[in-house]
């Protein structure tokens, strides 16, 4: 039996040994002037991207502070901010709490432990926030702020000393990888443009299964299919059978599509 984790192991991102590498993106913000510690939350103004892994999975908006998450799945986000005082002489005891937005709206969780005293050097200091998202397509994620005493002096963001970082869980789910487009009565089509590394379970019960050429399909890519039939066996077309287990008329199975990148189609049978 071709188990996920044998998959995960032999065939994933392109096969030989190891699963496929997630997508991650990280920026920072080079801005030194605006004031972050206000009685009203605000977007920080994350304005620098550090680097992008997939412009499949993020995009980043330098003038928003905002990353976009262009395909469903769970994520790692984390942001850590660093300010200072601006040069003021007399004390501050601020505390910029920071927090991670979904859409518009506060996930709740809260990062509040950097405390700047601005007395005896103290002129410097930090907050962070981490925790797991479940996104959909095109769910936006921004960071913010929020003056968590009553002091509120202006205080800004250290140059390049911050990072908001979102980070994609390998072998997450995602609602992609089946398309009905050109299906008819006996035919199914199998996308694998958009599995690369994920898995997609579905229940298909027509007499033929076919590998979509158009959109190609992705280097390495996966599609999970549990096949039922009651009284024909199955066909597949536009992919290569190997060797092993065979169809067996009246059976559940599962089917594993895989692309080896060179056009080569693949599949394998959970029985």
């Amino acid at each position: 039996m071709i188990t996920k984790k044998y998959a995960d192991d032999n065939y994933s991102g392109g096969g030989g040994g190891g699963g496929s590498t997630p997508a991650v993106i990280q920026v920072t913000s080079t801005d030194t002037t605006t004031d972050i510690n206000r009685t009203t939350t605000f977007t920080v103004p994350f304005n620098s991207l550090d680097f992008n892994t997939s412009s499949s999975k993020f995009s980043f908006n330098t003038s928003t502070g905002v990353i976009t998450v262009l395909e469903a799945g769970t994520f790692w986000v984390y942001a850590h901010i660093s300010f200072n005082d601006n040069g003021q002489t007399s004390p501050v005891r601020a505390n910029p709490s920071v927090r991670i937005y979904k859409n518009g709206t506060s996930l709740n969780y809260t990062g509040a432990h950097g405390y700047l005293r601005n007395s005896t050097g103290h002129d410097e200091a930090s907050n962070s926030i981490g925790c797991l998202v479940q996104c959909s397509q095109n769910d936006t994620l921004d960071v913010r702020t929020l003056a968590f005493t009553t002091a509120t002096q202006a205080l800004v963001l250290t140059s390049g000393e911050s990072i908001f970082c979102v980070a994609e869980l390998n072998g997450s789910i995602a609602p992609t990888g089946i398309s009905a487009n050109t299906s008819t009565s006996t035919t199914e089509n199998v996308d694998l443009s958009n599995v690369a590394g994920k898995y997609y379970t579905a229940l298909r019960t027509s007499g033929t299964i076919t590998v979509a050429s158009s959109p190609a399909a992705v280097t390495g890519g996966f599609a999970h299919l549990r096949v039922s039939y009651s009284s024909a066996e199955p066909t597949v077309s536009g992919a290569i059978k190997m060797d092993g287990a065979p169809f067996i008329t009246g059976t559940e199975m599962k089917m594993v599509f895989y692309n080896d990148g060179s056009n080569n189609y693949y599949y394998f049978l959970e029985i």
